[in-house]
């Protein structure tokens, strides 16, 4: 069985009309009815508030420890909300609704205590200084080219500039999660630095939106990452896309993430950053292109320079875009209605890519781990990365962790959860094979009421969506 918790009959999952907001915390329900309208993250509460008819409220436990980083700020923050504790009535009505839910957070504490005995939780100032140095590297090695190899070196500057760009925003992701350091002031210095001057974009508008993700994966209205247009990735999205594009789609998958950096760079981020006046993250990324046009236009030109930064970007988008589309956008998605726990949307809405010596062999197989570890930023561990957000993105590799994650699935059979791992290429072809059929129904006109994507037919354990799927308790497959 999975557990869906659904509430489609009313449509009022987004309860942000007037009414009392509460949720569960630590065991503690927290009135969070006025706080919501001042949340430094923006809208992501409303999306994890139970509606009215519920009779309970949501538990959100773990994303409250797993969101905030290293920071203070939240727990002393809660000590301000009116708070009390789950009336009986509650508690019977959540264990009927959400019968696994206690299950899985033993499950869950049982695992993130063990991982912490063993070291997953440590962070390495080696690993944190090599990051570092890695970047300023690649991006001194791309200015060299272009300077001193003509035509070639501005070509092979162009792509260590775009790999400089892929390679400062896996990073950001690390900072920004705080998961590179225990020093919280540290992890947001970093993030900011390298999202402004590595990317000329704002961690601030990162953080808000890529919690929103993490806190419901594949779930409409709530993933910032299902808005995809004008490609689409899912039905639903499909049936708001231009035809005459969705037809070509799989061939201009790559154009469209071209044009979605430098709408990102030069409107989304500074509109954003003056809005919310996020000056630190305005200010690296004025240090970005000041430094980036001020080195270059002296000494290539004007046209050259801005050139150059364009087909980087490309280069970036390719790399960045491409890689972070393999491991959530084949998987069935869930609608705005549709409520999992921490562990089952983690585990259902989104694979993992390693295990290459089952295809390659044990001499290959670990040294193409280690390519697309490095390639991926260590974020083809997406399955771990969504359970356990601050833990350092190099320990995901450890078969410890993955044995963990295999054992948290045993513990509970009930729910029929799977650890679905495949390797880069077959990723890859389901990644273009899910553009390529919502090209054919919804561009071609073929099946306009189709469902995409269907998942992966190696894939387990995970419910496809259907178009009337309104049940309480959604079979798994």
């Amino acid at each position: 069985m999975g557990q869906t918790q659904s509430c489609k009959r009313s449509l009022t999952l987004d309860p942000r009309p007037d009414g009392e907001k509460f949720l569960l915390i630590h065991d503690t329900v927290y009135d969070v009815t006025e706080f919501v309208k001042r949340h430094p993250g923006g809208r992501i509460i409303y999306e994890q508030l139970n509606p009215p008819e519920s009779g309970f409220p949501a538990d959100a436990t773990i994303a409250f420890e797993s969101l905030h980083g290293h920071s203070k700020k939240p727990a002393q923050v809660l000590k301000t909300l009116k708070s009390r504790k789950l009336t009986q009535e509650e508690k019977l009505l959540r264990s009927k609704s959400r019968p696994f839910d206690d299950d899985l957070n033993k499950s869950f504490q049982r695992a993130t205590q063990e991982l912490r005995e063993i070291g997953m939780f440590d962070y390495s100032i080696g690993h944190l200084l090599w990051r570092n140095v890695e970047l300023f590297g690649i991006m001194f090695l791309g200015g060299y080219s272009v300077v001193n190899y003509g035509n070639f070196g501005w070509w092979v500057g162009a792509f260590l500039f775009g790999l400089f760009m892929q390679r400062a925003g896996w990073f950001q992701h690390e900072c920004n999660h705080g998961s590179a350091s225990s020093n919280q002031a540290l992890n947001d210095f970093l993030g900011s630095f390298w999202f402004g001057f590595g990317e000329a974009g704002s961690a601030q508008w990162w953080k808000r939106e890529h919690n929103r993700h993490h806190a419901d994966p594949q779930r409409h209205g709530a993933d910032i990452d299902m808005n995809t247009l004008p490609l689409a990735v899912d039905s639903i999205t499909a049936k708001k896309g231009v035809k005459g594009f969705l037809k070509y789609q799989n061939y201009l998958y790559q154009a469209a993430v071209w044009g979605l950096v430098h709408f990102w760079q030069l409107y989304i981020h500074p509109k954003f950053m003056l809005k919310k006046k996020a000056y630190m993250d305005l200010f690296w990324t004025s240090v970005h292109w000041n430094l980036f046009l001020g080195f270059f236009i002296p000494r290539i030109g004007l046209f050259s320079a801005l050139a150059l930064h364009a087909v980087a970007s490309m280069v970036e988008a390719s790399l960045l875009f491409t890689n972070f589309a393999l491991s959530h956008t084949t998987m069935p998605y869930l609608e705005h209605h549709d409520r999992e726990h921490w562990v089952e949307r983690s585990l259902r809405r989104t694979i993992d890519i390693h295990g290459h010596t089952k295809y390659l062999g044990p001499l290959l197989g670990p040294i193409v781990d280690s390519m697309v570890n490095w390639l991926m930023g260590y974020l083809n561990y997406q399955v771990i990365h969504h359970l356990w957000p601050l833990m350092p993105h190099k320990n995901q590799a450890n078969p410890k962790v993955h044995a963990i994650v295999q054992r948290m699935c045993d513990e509970n059979p009930g729910l029929n959860m799977h650890y679905n791992v495949t390797n880069y290429w077959t990723a890859m072809y389901d990644m273009y094979a899910n553009l390529t059929r919502i090209a054919r129904d919804y561009g071609e006109g073929v099946n306009t009421n189709a469902v995409h994507p269907t998942k992966p037919v190696w894939v387990k354990g995970v419910v496809a969506k259907t178009a009337n799927d309104d049940l309480l308790n959604a079979p798994a497959a």
